[in-house]
């Protein structure tokens, strides 16, 4: 049996080609690409199109085309096998799908000329077992309704107190998610925490020589995050009043300002200090305007590096460079605020 494989990118060729080569049943094969080097995003879009456009989707490219009509077996997995190729193709006996679904072949042609369709509706049965548990575990822990209740200030607006987060995993390199956070993302978990007005918790589970971790033992630690807590702590002092609060600005930024109303709030009509933190995100630039009279005073804080760049005094309409990288935070108040600057 003469047998065409057209890979992908998702199932290179050279996957079918490996399997193929131990089959006692093909006698001749041949492995083909198509769009084998798309990105991930746009082979998306090439699913997408199939599934709603079905075999007509793509015009295949004639080479693969023709041999696919010189096939008694044709093997795809996202590649589109046409009306055209399935009546013209004399000797074809089985079309062979890796998909779940046949979206990319015309199965009308298929039945009307016998040709038998073979798919695998099972093959992501693993994957929605997985999903599934996972989301009945979420529903049973809350953990979507109270991640949506921290970032929206819920808990803090509910019961009128500080909300302190224990354990938001740990920094370290032991075999558990929850335990081998970067330095990185520890700090950038305690920035946006202390910036949407929470309290975290740190720990550490780094394995050593001594064989004990600091989680539960105490004792020397070993990473890099705690180095840097002192540098937010300065930045929580010179809060005016007596803490922050999450405050709403724009969707892709986490922005605070003092819990209390300021004496210059009502002369401005905003708030008179800001501290946003940008987390993973690195733009190079943030516009901000909040009222047309007041100066306003900029410092670019790079959380990470502890370092503080003073940006000196903006008026109405102004833009703020940034260098393009993560944990960067902008801290900005009003002249005449009570800032304790450290």
């Amino acid at each position: 049996m003469k047998c065409v494989a057209v890979g992908d990118m998702m199932i290179p060729s050279i996957y079918f080609r490996r399997e193929l080569e131990k089959s006692s049943i093909i006698d001749e094969f041949i492995c083909k690409s198509w769009k084998e080097n798309s990105s991930k995003d746009d082979f998306r879009e090439v699913i997408r199109k199939i599934e709603t456009q079905v075999a007509c989707a793509f015009e295949v490219e004639d080479e693969i085309t023709e041999l696919m009509k010189k096939a008694d077996v044709i093997f795809v997995h996202q590649c589109p096998v046409s009306k055209e190729v399935i009546k013209e193709a004399e000797n074809l006996k089985y079309i062979l799908s890796c998909r779940g679904g046949v979206e990319n072949i015309d199965m009308e042609a298929a039945k009307e000329k016998g040709v038998k369709v073979i798919n695998c509706p099972a093959h992501n049965a693993y994957a929605v077992a997985e999903y599934t548990i996972g989301m009945i575990l979420n529903e049973l822990r809350n953990i979507t309704r109270s991640c949506t209740a921290l970032k929206n200030g819920e808990w803090r607006e509910k019961y009128q107190k500080p909300v302190v987060l224990d354990e938001i995993a740990y920094e370290g390199n032991i075999q558990h998610g929850w335990g081998n956070l970067t330095g990185e993302e520890m700090l950038r978990r305690f920035w946006e925490a202390a910036c949407r007005g929470g309290y975290p918790g740190h720990g550490e589970t780094y394995l050593n020589k001594e064989n004990i971790l600091w989680w539960s033992h105490g004792g020397i630690l070993h990473g890099e995050s705690h180095k840097r807590f002192g540098f937010l702590l300065d930045r929580l002092k010179e809060t005016p009043g007596l803490g922050l609060m999450p405050y709403s600005r724009t969707w892709d930024e986490v922005c605070a300002v003092p819990q209390e109303i300021t004496p210059g709030e009502a002369e401005c009509g905003c708030k008179e200090y800001y501290l946003i933190y940008y987390s993973f995100m690195r733009p190079t630039f943030r516009e901000f305007h909040f009222d047309d009279q007041s100066k306003w005073h900029v410092r670019v804080l790079d959380t990470w590096n502890m370092t503080i760049d003073d940006r000196g005094t903006f008026t109405g309409k102004f833009k703020v460079t940034l260098p393009a990288k993560p944990y960067m935070a902008v801290q900005i108040w009003r002249e005449g605020a009570e800032v304790h600057l450290k």
